[in-house]
């Protein structure tokens, strides 16, 4: 290729190859495969000098040069990518790339740059003669798609968890629960369900006062976790002042064990009740129903879900402040 060649396309890439917000540069192989060239566009974007033509590909390429390191800077995998893909064009191995990459740029500042890169002119034995590369800065474009990962995250918490106690909501709890339910049966492991509900809320409400009652249900809430705090126990508000614990359990034994704890980090917490008939601190009512599949193949988790509540029912006709456990 000569340079009367590369001067004619290089001014037709000047004048025609310029959008707003969109950088260019070409290397001439041929004659001079120490430099690329590049428009103001890509001069602003990695900080390159305005006034020069052209630039040192050692020292001040983004791609292939010293400059790399602010991609690896921000994220050391994608420069050596983007570093090999740039190789793949000189050995031969493709014609075109298009990266996307986080900068690091002079300011410490994050950027978000898309970079394609195409081989235009090679000679009979496949050397290359010409490469043109474009680059775009989409750092608002990245930023825009975080700010919408973080509301869809958001949004999807709100829609699984119970918003005063942070707990799973009642629909999140019954879809984990059918997972949860199969996952017994199939690997034969044991389960243990528990409703609990806050002993004479209704009376602690009018005494206390709402504000007072929402921060007495954050409290049971954070006491309930801290009992169930595995990673497979689910624990959810069920409800008003009922919540619900399904827990993978090895033994009736230890499933009444884990309630009594509960019972006691409660009581623990001398969360003062001055209008409850049974004690002079908040206190639960717990129905519980402990599932072995190896016995009850033909048991569903809504029977199981039905008698743990049935189970709650009786724990507070029995006068409350108690635990009423089946085996199934």
């Amino acid at each position: 290729m000569i340079k009367k060649e590369f001067d004619e396309l290089y001014k037709l890439i000047r004048k025609y190859g310029t959008f707003k917000g969109m950088g260019w540069w070409v290397i001439d192989y041929c004659n001079d495969p120490d430099h690329f060239y590049c428009n103001d566009e890509m001069k602003h974007m990695f900080s390159l000098d305005p006034s020069s033509k052209k630039f040192s590909i050692e020292k001040s390429c983004p791609i292939a040069g010293e400059y790399n390191k602010y991609i690896a800077e921000a994220d050391k995998k994608i420069a050596e990518k983007i570093f090999a893909d740039y190789q793949d064009l000189l050995q031969n191995r493709s014609d075109t790339y298009e990266n996307s990459f986080p900068y690091i740029n002079d300011k410490m500042e994050k950027k978000h740059f898309n970079s394609q890169a195409h081989v235009l002119k090679r000679d009979p034995k496949g050397n290359v003669l010409l490469i043109h590369g474009i680059i775009q800065d989409i750092t608002r474009e990245k930023e825009l798609e975080q700010l919408i990962e973080i509301e869809k995250n958001r949004y999807k918490s709100l829609s699984e968890t119970d918003p005063l106690t942070q707990l799973l909501n009642r629909r999140k709890f019954e879809e984990l629960f059918s997972h949860q339910f199969e996952a017994a049966n199939r690997l034969d492991k044991k389960l243990g369900v528990i409703m609990l509900d806050i002993d004479y809320f209704k009376r602690y409400n009018d005494t206390m006062g709402h504000q007072k009652g929402d921060e007495t249900l954050k409290k049971v809430a954070k006491c309930i976790r801290s009992v169930f705090s595995r990673q497979n126990d689910l624990c959810a508000r069920y409800g008003g002042e009922e919540f619900v614990v399904s827990i993978f359990c090895d033994s009736p034994e230890v499933f009444s064990h884990k309630l009594q704890e509960l019972k006691t980090a409660l009581k623990n917490l001398k969360i003062t009740h001055p209008n409850s008939p049974v004690d002079d601190c908040v206190t639960l009512s717990m129905g519980g129903c402990f599932y072995d599949p190896h016995t009850r193949k033909s048991f569903t988790k809504e029977r199981l879900i039905r008698k743990a509540d049935e189970n709650l029912y009786q724990a507070k006709s029995d006068g409350r402040n108690t635990i009423v456990i089946c085996n199934f």
